[in-house]
């Protein structure tokens, strides 16, 4: 009897590329900590992101290794490419004596390079490789990624356009249309399987996309050489990527940035290289996000001043340091405020003489006292310090020097810290927004330590449990054999703390004394006399009126009147509180109830008739020189600026009263 089989065979859909890529990632922070791992893995020394609020662009650039032609079309346009599976380090050796250091391979299931969706629907890449026999040429591809969102469309039915140039030359607009009439063209052969709805997008889409590459990349040169970053001009080599528009969302989250709470991207990437601790190798990689805003601001929200320095973990008052072998063991040091460092070992009661699967690895993390009395930093730098720790404090987690995610983000504490000072404060001492630190693991003898693939921590293994374990342990041995009280070991920290609340109260009744009020009005009143003499208030005016001159020069170039008003409402806005605070920093208080000397009352008399100079010659005339900026502008520009978004009656009453 004859059997008949039917064959068939796995079609794949477009919106496969959607889903492991754009669904996979929790979000635009998310995709790009996964290209900066692209772009470790592509041994590049600097990777950078740009925002150009005002053209709606995100750039992203590295200086690595690159991709050729057949790279870009065999391996990163292909899913599940086999080109790092296996791999857990490589060199690059031609790059010189940086590429001959091996790099563990952070990424290989191909999610960063499909993270990209995740921040826009149109992505240009740029990538130009350098290789043994030498430097490629340059390579040009545009993606609109809604096209891997359409039901039913088969992936191979998806045309993207790929151009080279020559090396060391940037894509004009020219180029870019080119690319464009092929995507119209490859949509248009699409016309009965996507939807009207998505191609209107599409088109729309693109027409944000008709603009010169070159001039857009050349605008991000500076003229401090260390400031200029990746470039693919000349003998530059790595990979590029310009997103436009991009989402939304990412402007949300950077407004949301204020001194009391870190917004989720600098949560997500500040600290990608471990450029906190001294004494350590300098990280393999460096990462930057800069904002470029319509005002001519340019902030960046994770660079290495924005990051713990070296120098601030020097002057954290504890500080435990040393290594946790294969058996759980810790062996270190402990440093109680300005005391020498104490050796200090703790056991894992868990190993019972078995070694762990976790392996071993480094601990290094700094403690700062809650309240400014105790601590042995200056108040102002405690206050500054304090603000950085509500921010981004906890104890982050490296691997050869990349950090992992989310380790370290403050609201992540993985260790319970916070769980067990809320039951008692007073006995587990320790809070994780007050400590910043690291653990220091390697490919090498951590390789148990698996990342999720949507990078959300470590693989909940019997490794990481124990990993997790020995942690605990530490925090709550230090916590129970130092800063108890009657600690076995905590006599010094208790005296030191004792002496710094003792000599706290002594203060705060000395400044009740009449005496120490009189001294402070008497010493403001010699600094303001000082400070007139050096002409330091005219000095202070004419910055501020340079620093916002820029800021108005700016706003006039502005072509969107929507965005105009927006930003000139927030320019009046600062004006006006730089202003306050420059008449603020002049002006002295007489103290009620403290009887003053013939001198300091002839001091207090002349300082009123000075201070109305300094109204009448310096801070009176700033304020109308702006008010002049901001008529002018409305002169010109107000019948078309948006009045919802300037608050219109608010701001016709201003304008009112400044022609008056």
């Amino acid at each position: 009897m004859s059997r008949t089989f039917y064959t068939a065979s796995i079609k794949v859909r477009a919106r496969a590329v959607d889903m492991l890529g754009r669904q996979q990632i929790a979000g635009i922070p998310t995709a790009l900590h996964e290209l900066f791992k692209n772009a470790y893995d592509a041994f590049a020394r600097r990777v950078e992101v740009d925002l150009l609020v005002e053209r709606r662009a995100l750039i992203l650039r590295d200086d690595g290794f690159g991709m050729t032609l057949e790279e870009f079309r065999d391996r990163w346009l292909t899913l599940g490419t086999e080109s790092k599976v296996g791999q857990t380090e490589h060199t690059a050796d031609w790059l010189g004596g940086y590429g001959k250091i091996p790099r563990r391979i952070l990424g290989e299931k191909g999610i960063g390079r499909l993270a990209i969706a995740a921040i826009g629907p149109v992505c240009l890449v740029l990538t130009r490789a350098s290789r043994g026999e030498g430097l490629n040429d340059l390579v040009v591809s545009l993606i609109h990624w809604a096209l891997f969102e359409v039901p039913g469309l088969d992936l191979d039915r998806i045309r993207i356009p790929i151009k080279t140039l020559p090396g060391g030359t940037l894509p004009d607009k020219t180029n870019m249309e080119d690319l464009i009439s092929f995507i119209h063209e490859s949509v248009d052969e699409l016309e009965n399987e996507v939807p009207e709805e998505v191609r209107s997008r599409i088109k729309a889409d693109l027409k944000l996309m008709q603009f010169s590459p070159r001039a857009i990349l050349e605008s991000l040169d500076y003229e401090d050489q260390e400031k200029r970053g990746p470039s693919l001009l000349g003998d530059g080599h790595g990979t590029f990527f310009i997103v436009r528009p991009y989402d939304a969302v990412l402007d949300d989250d950077l407004a949301t940035n204020d001194d009391a709470e870190a917004s989720d991207l600098e949560k997500f990437l500040i600290g990608f290289g471990n450029t906190m601790l001294p004494d350590v190798p300098e990280p393999p990689i460096k990462a930057a996000f800069r904002q470029h805003r319509s005002d001519g601001d340019i902030q960046d929200f994770i660079g290495e001043r924005e990051f713990f320095t070296p120098a601030e973990f020097l002057t954290a008052d504890q500080i435990i340091e040393g290594q946790v072998d294969e058996f759980g063991q810790f062996t270190g040091t402990v440093k109680i405020y300005d005391r020498p460092p104490v050796s200090y070992t703790v056991n894992w009661p868990s190993a019972q003489g078995r070694p762990s699967f976790c392996g071993p690895f480094e601990v290094r993390f700094g403690y700062m006292q809650g309240l400014p009395h105790q601590s042995l930093l200056q108040k102002e730098e405690w206050i500054r310090m304090d603000a950085k720790l509500r921010r981004i404090g906890g104890l982050y987690i490296y691997r050869d020097g990349v950090r992992i995610l989310p380790y370290g983000n403050s609201d992540y504490d993985f260790l319970n810290i916070e769980k067990r000072r809320t039951l008692a404060a007073k006995d587990w001492y320790f809070s994780f927004r007050r400590l910043f630190g690291a653990v220091l693991i390697t490919s090498k003898s951590n390789s148990a330590l698996q990342e999720k693939a949507g990078r959300e921590g470590f693989r909940e293994n019997m490794a990481y449990r124990q990993f997790k374990g020995i942690l605990e342990n530490l925090f709550k041995s230090l916590a129970i054999d130092f800063f108890r009280s009657n600690a076995p070991l905590g006599e010094e920290f208790s005296r030191i703390k004792d002496e710094l609340d003792a000599r706290n109260d002594l203060l705060r009744k000395r400044e009740k004394l009449v005496s120490v009020r009189k001294e402070k009005f008497k010493n403001a009143l010699r600094d303001f006399f000082e400070w007139v003499e050096s002409g330091a208030p005219g000095e202070d005016a004419k910055l501020l009126r340079s620093k916002f001159d820029e800021k108005f020069n700016a706003v006039e170039a502005l072509d969107d009147p929507d965005v105009m008003g927006t930003q000139l409402h927030r320019l009046e806005g600062d004006i006006r509180r730089s202003v306050d605070e420059l008449r603020q920093k002049y002006r002295i208080s007489r103290p009620q109830g403290v009887g003053l000397t013939k001198q300091m009352v002839s001091d207090w008399q002349a300082f009123g008739k000075v201070y109305e100079e300094l109204e009448t010659t310096q801070f009176s005339p700033l304020v109308d020189h702006f008010n002049q900026r901001l008529a002018s502008v409305l002169e010109q520009r107000g019948a078309a600026i948006n009045r919802r978004l300037l608050l219109q009656e608010v701001l016709e009453g201003r304008q009112q009263s400044i022609k008056k």
